[in-house]
């Protein structure tokens, strides 16, 4: 059964569409961050929807989402994400449940409801996923003109093995070009590849990106439509 979009759903309850909006554009002259202590553990809070990715494959998304109107019903909401997101992993795991404490113990959920909570107007849902294919294939981003198709994670030394170049010039978080060869000198780095557009938040700094990229702060950026983007992180 063809699963149906979570942005899809949230527009037809909420009266309004909720594709990936980015994020707000937050880094002003931003200089070259350094090799200072590195810190992994920024929280993933949106206020925009998108996606964050983690050093071991894992992601999480967001869809943030108007729902000011007093006949919108949360708890209506609540049931249809639960139901569609149990039928995904029913579907892709054999495993119906929508959040990870309800799983059979040693069984890891292809999505998990993490949080949905309206305030200021807004609602926002936070999915946990084990891939960001399933983020993508549960919300059907990869089936809309400007929604992002794709997002794969190596370190530099996976990337390298698998014979690849980056596509187009590279610039540093200054703007700055810079080449292959320095982006990728270090292997202990992370390469995000991105087909398509998402807000996207990195666990760590970001270091170099495809010079299609916005970059918004020290751990996120912002991905265009149709174009395929490499974003460098440690």
């Amino acid at each position: 059964m063809k699963i149906k979009r979570l942005v899809a759903l949230l527009a037809v309850l909420l009266l309004s569409i909720g594709m990936l909006s980015g994020c707000d554009i937050l880094g002003q002259n931003p200089t070259e961050t350094t090799e200072g202590p590195l810190i992994k553990d920024n929280p993933f809070e949106p206020t925009e929807s998108g996606m964050f990715i983690r050093d071991n494959g894992t992601a999480a998304g967001a869809e943030v989402t108007d729902f000011a109107q007093d006949y919108y019903d949360i708890a209506e909401l609540k049931t249809h994400v639960e139901a569609l997101v149990a039928e995904y992993n029913q579907n892709k795991a054999g495993l119906n449940y929508a959040y990870a404490e309800d799983a059979p113990s040693g069984k890891n959920l292809p999505v998990a409801i993490s949080r949905l909570s309206q305030a200021d107007g807004k609602v926002t849902l936070i999915l946990e996923c084990l891939t960001p294919a399933d983020y993508i294939t549960i919300n059907d981003l990869n089936l809309t003109s400007n929604g992002l198709k794709s997002l794969t994670k190596y370190t530099v030394a996976e990337w390298k093995n698998t014979g690849k170049t980056l596509g187009g010039e590279l610039k540093d978080v200054t703007g700055a070009v810079v080449g292959a060869d320095k982006a990728l000198g270090n292997e202990t780095y992370h390469v995000v590849v991105c087909d398509g557009a998402t807000c996207l938040q990195v666990q760590g700094e970001v270091k170099y990106m495809s010079k299609n990229v916005t970059y918004v702060d020290v751990d996120t950026v912002k991905t265009p439509a149709g174009e395929v983007s490499y974003i460098i992180y440690r």
